[in-house]
């Protein structure tokens, strides 16, 4: 490939060139140029004026074989990435797909980026800001199983306060990017969201994934963000302007619906944090009625009563 992108840059090289470019030695060179000859079909051809060239610019070397549609799911799926990580993908997102694109034919690769330019956005609202350099530390930390000390700016506390993780693994959760680790200072898991992690370190030790974990189980066990402890059930009912709404999704694997003869649905579900629930209704103003748990309630009333001091009656 290094040669097919060197040739392609220079349009004609010479086998001693290749061989320096490279650092291997020229008979490597002269038996990776027959390779793709008469291998792989090339149409290579080497002139004493011109050395090794193309015969045929628009050939592509089969290294790749991806479909049009199987390309679009990647540019597709590089750009919603791209708009949830901010700048910190952008440079090698563009870079590798240009590379993806060159294997394809010419008229594959304008229908898919005309299409990808016009046609199709991700969008995800306020979009977050995530440092490049700790993106890609935090990605080859994890690949690494390498333990990580970052700097980590959480909203509640007024310092940045240092910690040591060892990253199990990345994941999207309503559009937020974390790392879900090992917390020294804990001792338990705990969840960071990346654009909060203002430095990172990777250390020299490295650490077991534990053979019980598993991302996957891990993700499918909270409903919104916190986890740990133990969970309550949540009984809500929704108005029938917004129960369509709620009916439509799957919010979490315990979650029961049951609709009314008034057109009214009564949600319930298993929640570890009674307050990341209740900034979930809030949105939902009066077409929202939280039944239980009564801390739950309380805790409604309590918002409402100094929502109404704030603008009065």
């Amino acid at each position: 490939m290094k040669i097919d992108a060197y040739l392609r840059e220079h349009r004609q090289t010479r086998q001693s060139r290749l061989a320096e470019v490279l650092e291997v030695s020229e008979r490597t060179i002269r038996d990776d140029l027959h390779f793709l000859r008469d291998r792989l079909e090339a149409p290579l051809v080497w002139s004493r004026q011109r050395g090794w060239y193309y015969s045929d610019p628009q050939w592509s070397l089969p290294t790749m074989p991806l479909s049009s549609g199987e390309m679009l799911a990647l540019i597709l799926g590089a750009g919603l990435l791209e708009s949830y990580t901010g700048t910190a993908l952008q440079s090698t997102l563009q870079t590798a797909l240009e590379r993806l694109q060159h294997r394809l034919p010419d008229r594959v690769q304008i229908d898919l980026q005309s299409l990808v330019n016009h046609r199709v956005r991700a969008h995800p609202g306020a979009a977050l800001q995530i440092d490049p350099q700790v993106w890609q530390q935090l990605n080859e930390a994890i690949a690494a199983n390498q333990s990580i000390e970052i700097a980590y700016a959480a909203p509640k506390s007024p310092t940045i306060t240092s910690r040591r993780i060892d990253p199990y693994g990345l994941f999207l959760r309503r559009g937020n990017p974390c790392v879900v680790g090992f917390c020294h200072l804990r001792q338990s898991l705990r969840d960071f969201r990346v654009d909060r992690i203002r430095q990172l370190q990777q250390q020299e030790q490295n650490f077991q994934l534990p053979p019980e974990f598993d991302l996957d189980d891990y993700l499918a066990e909270p409903f919104l963000y916190s986890q740990g402890g133990e969970p309550v059930q949540i009984e809500v009912r929704f108005a029938p302007t917004a129960a369509p709404y709620i009916a439509e999704r799957q919010w979490h694997r315990s979650q029961e619906l049951e609709w009314e003869a008034n057109g009214w649905l009564r949600f319930r579900v298993q929640a570890h944090d009674l307050r990341e629930v209740l900034r979930w209704l809030l949105p939902y103003g009066a077409e929202a009625q939280a039944l239980a748990p009564p801390e739950l309630v309380q805790l409604v009333r309590q918002e409402l009563k100094t929502m109404q001091q704030h603008y009065g009656d």
